[in-house]
């Protein structure tokens, strides 16, 4: 390898180092049925929610910046390499054994010339979404079904019904 595609490498990789920054992500599983994967892996602690690409979308709609997104690329990151240059493409990829995740990714990057002038903070950035939109069911956790108050209050407010998992846990360990 000579000194020149070397030292392209090296700026491509700082380039992107740089970019993780710029970028927010929402993940979402994308499955007709429950996973018992998904529920053990990331959330033994809380509750899903069922929405719609459709849904997704509309809840959106007062948002004066955009919010993009997409399925998720799973690549063999020991064989497989990308395009040289494409921090989007790179945001959007995952490692193969993740595979089983189906997930789909919404992205707010703040240099995207409609979100530019938005205000960010250390924490992020205040997207308004209409729950209701969003949301077509919660469902409780079949690891752990309790339900706190708060959530009951703000189901009800939203008028978002619940549901219970359909997956009957069995603790394996």
């Amino acid at each position: 390898m000579n000194g020149s595609s070397n030292s392209t490498a090296i700026e491509e990789v700082k380039k992107y180092e740089e970019a993780q920054d710029e970028f927010y992500a929402s993940c979402w599983h994308m499955n007709n049925i429950e996973s018992y994967l998904m529920w053990k892996a990331y959330a033994e602690r809380g509750y899903a929610i069922r929405t719609t690409f459709e849904r997704l979308q509309a809840s959106f709609d007062s948002f004066p910046g955009t919010v993009t997104g997409g399925t998720i690329d799973y690549i063999d990151f020991t064989r497989d390499t990308g395009p040289v240059g494409n921090v989007f493409h790179l945001v959007m990829t995952k490692d193969l054994p993740y595979s089983d995740e189906r997930e789909f990714r919404l992205l707010f990057w703040k240099i995207d010339p409609i979100n530019a002038n938005l205000q960010t903070t250390p924490m992020g950035i205040g997207i308004p979404v209409d729950i209701s939109m969003l949301i077509d069911t919660v469902f409780v956790n079949p690891i752990n079904p309790s339900v706190p108050g708060e959530l009951l209050d703000l189901l009800e407010q939203y008028k978002i019904p619940m549901d219970g998992s359909s997956l009957k846990y069995r603790n394996t360990s």
